[in-house]
């Protein structure tokens, strides 16, 4: 599914702020698949260049989505070939029922149970209280723009 998407433009000015190297890949890119201009593709070097420093702000926003919906139906242009969900659907169901096996009520608390937290609520109640004693320090720091 990231080998497969990708994003084409004939406009360099799409690309501004992205280093010489990205652009020059793309190009080459987008010749070896019979198009003008440039073609970029979701690998990871290339994606970072494009979150990190693309000044269009479009173009980050087409990436991210490309990028976190990848191999699902919610992709751009979803391919059921590249689809995920019924393989995590299925994973999701075996750990259930792995928990239920071993006499958890879940996956939660078959996973705590040899940790220090001993259920999901200890879980809840330790992050509730992180984030209490973690804010007063936050605010200290915050500095406003």
């Amino acid at each position: 599914a990231t080998q497969d998407w990708s994003y084409h433009s004939t406009e360099l000015e799409t690309f501004k702020g992205l280093p010489d190297d990205v652009i020059t890949q793309s190009a080459h890119h987008a010749k070896n698949h019979d198009q003008k201009g440039y073609r970029l593709g979701l690998d990871a070097p290339t994606y970072m260049a494009v979150m990190s420093l693309a000044e269009n702000r479009q173009l980050r926003e087409v990436f991210y989505n490309a990028y976190v919906t990848r191999a699902s139906a919610q992709a751009p242009n979803p391919q059921a070939q590249w689809d995920n969900g019924p393989n995590i659907a299925e994973i999701l169901k075996l750990i259930h029922d792995q928990a239920q096996f071993l006499v958890f009520y879940n996956y939660a608390e078959l996973s705590l149970a040899t940790k220090i937290l001993k259920s999901p609520y200890h879980f809840v109640y330790f992050l509730t209280y992180l984030a209490h004693k973690a804010k007063a320090q936050a605010m200290d720091e915050f500095t406003p723009l």
